[in-house]
């Protein structure tokens, strides 16, 4: 959607200025294969909400409550399963992995991808609820609680956090910004989708 990329182009720009303040072009273009990373990670993980929503709508019309719930949840459960495998795969092959991205070889480039990969990751485990939460809330009518995530995801939460952990923790906090964001986003929807569920019988 529109307002989906205009916040990821926003917070690619933020991550760069900061970046650049911190180190140099190195960890700009380190950022770059992280984030070319994430479009993979977060596109299995994207696959498993799409499988949930129609589900999940479909038995929410019928007024099948509990076979809402049985989907969610166990879409909640495959796509932490799915981080799991994820997190393993990035953190014990990262060197391959970021040198398949990183076409100039340079090993600078390399060193600040593999300190920050396994930091940034951290967020799949939130991540992959989140997008199963937004999908899931928007399937149960809830669409603005959906879209109040959506922004507090890709602006309200992660611009001031990278910019205070950034100041707080140097290039780690930079990485860490988007666990912390996944994570404050995930308290927040699971908060939402339970609530919404918690009263249906």
């Amino acid at each position: 959607s529109f307002l989906t990329e205009m916040s990821t182009g926003i917070s690619i720009f933020v991550f760069n200025l900061v970046l650049l303040q911190l180190s140099d072009n190195y960890a700009v273009a380190a950022y770059g294969v992280i984030a070319n990373i994430a479009v993979v990670v977060l596109a299995l993980s994207n696959g498993i909400a799409l499988g949930v929503q129609p589900i999940a709508s479909r038995e929410y019309g019928s007024h099948n409550w509990d076979h809402v719930k049985e989907a969610i949840f166990l879409g909640l459960k495959v796509a932490l399963g799915l981080a799991c495998i994820l997190y393993f795969v990035l953190v014990f092959f990262k060197y391959p992995i970021i040198s398949a991205f990183d076409h100039d070889h340079s090993l600078a480039l390399l060193k600040i991808a593999t300190n920050g990969l396994p930091l940034y990751f951290l967020s799949v485990f939130f991540a992959s609820q989140n997008l199963v939460i937004m999908l899931s809330l928007v399937a149960i009518e809830r669409a603005k609680a959906a879209f109040v995530l959506s922004l507090l995801r890709g602006y309200f939460i992660l611009i001031p956090s990278v910019l205070l952990f950034a100041l707080l923790f140097d290039l780690n906090g930079v990485w860490l910004s988007v666990p912390f964001t996944e994570a404050c986003v995930w308290a927040l929807g699971s908060y939402f989708l339970f609530n919404a569920l918690k009263n249906k019988q």
